[in-house]
């Protein structure tokens, strides 16, 4: 991470910087800018919070006011020359800076962030640069939430290609390196639509979709939308997607439940329409069952650390 302060305005310079750093009475505030990644904020704009308690405007930052959020809480920054900065932040849900429904709605899922130090008494000086990367895990605790930031050098550690597996390495079913694009699959003599539309009937702990609507018969719902989508077509989650952990039958009320991996941002008040998509479980049954074999990304008969092992037998 460079040591050069930025974004000084003349007719400072660095030195001048470096005297207010390091004087008796340091009047510096921390900041941090995030910026939504355009896969998961689409056209968001960035924010800015500062640890000041006011709000801020910064030269090099045009258009963001750094907002003063006294519930938000950095960790110390952690790095080294060969590992990435190591970061954690706690803060407190606030309206019109950090809401719950927007981290639920995955709005700063890989948010792009920057940490940085400014004299609030005089920004013109500039700002010293800490850390700067993309958000991690974010862990929502409902009153308040906690993060991880994961430094530039933290995108060299990720996979780049393909690794040898006994699951089907797509990242998305009916994608294009999937290539399954069949509307309709056949389980025994039943042909079933695989994208479904239909009405959330109530949610009470999960959600809960008329079969009727669906056309399917109850035996086949056990399991047929787990690890597929479920997306919001109208009501105020219109165009949220969630992936489904599982599904079953109401037994004797014809309904559907459908068990989400992650909470909507909104309850549902029922009478909502959604799409559902059958989801695949990537394996070799369910690329037989989708007719979908030739196209499997996957190593099905590569021994295993059993056989590998093994002794001889002699």
């Amino acid at each position: 991470m460079p040591h050069t302060p930025r974004n000084i305005q003349a007719p400072y310079d660095e030195t001048d910087f470096w005297d207010q750093w390091g004087s008796t009475t340091p009047r510096m505030s921390t900041c941090l800018k995030l910026t939504p990644t355009e896969q998961f904020g689409g056209d968001a704009a960035a924010i800015g919070l500062t640890s000041n308690t006011l709000n801020m405007e910064l030269p090099g930052h045009v258009g963001i006011t750094f907002k003063a959020t006294p519930g938000l809480a950095p960790s110390v920054v952690e790095s080294a020359l060969d590992e990435p900065p190591n970061l954690d932040m706690a803060g407190i849900y606030q309206a019109g800076i950090f809401t719950h429904e927007e981290v639920l709605a995955g709005k700063w899922n890989f948010a792009e962030f920057e940490v940085f130090s400014v004299c609030w008494d005089n920004v013109d000086l500039g700002e010293f640069l800490h850390a700067r990367g993309n958000l991690g895990i974010i862990k929502d605790y409902q009153q308040y939430f906690k993060a991880e930031g994961r430094g530039l050098l933290s995108r060299l550690s990720n996979d780049v290609n393909a690794c040898t597996a006994r699951f089907c390495r797509v990242k998305r079913f009916r994608d294009a390196e999937c290539g399954h694009t069949a509307a309709t699959v056949t389980i025994g003599a039943d042909v079933i639509d695989i994208e479904q539309d239909s009405t959330v009937v109530i949610q009470a702990g999960e959600l809960q979709i008329q079969v009727s609507t669906l056309g399917l018969d109850p035996d086949y719902v056990i399991g047929f939308f787990a690890n597929g989508e479920i997306e919001a077509t109208s009501g105020t989650n219109t165009g949220v997607t969630r992936e489904i952990a599982d599904s079953g039958p109401v037994i004797g009320r014809g309904y559907i439940d459908v068990f989400v991996k992650r909470p909507f941002p909104f309850v549902f008040s029922g009478g909502e329409t959604v799409h559902l998509v059958a989801g695949c479980n990537r394996t070799l049954e369910d690329c037989m069952k989708y007719e979908n074999v030739t196209n499997r990304r996957a190593e099905d008969y590569i021994p295993g650390i059993e056989s590998i092992s093994r002794l001889p037998n002699n």
